[in-house]
């Protein structure tokens, strides 16, 4: 039987890395023999963003722009 192996795709916030605007950067983070992370130059306060489903809540102003984006980068 062949062996496959499969990716796990998912956006973070880190929480060490808050930037002058007291908001956290969002990362993009792919795991498949080993982790790596891109940073997707999005960012928002800690308690707009939902860790559960991976998107910017809709109590952050431009909730539905910074969401295309992170789409957009995940989907690539």
């Amino acid at each position: 039987m062949p062996k496959t192996s499969t990716a796990t795709i998912r956006l973070v916030m880190k929480k060490n890395r808050k930037n002058k605007n007291g908001e956290f950067p969002i990362y993009l983070v792919v795991c498949f023999n080993g982790r790596l992370e891109k940073a997707t130059k999005v960012s928002c306060l800690e308690k707009n963003w939902d860790a559960k489903n991976e998107l910017v809540k809709k109590s952050q102003a431009n909730s539905s722009v910074l969401n295309k984006i992170l789409f957009d980068i995940k989907q690539k």
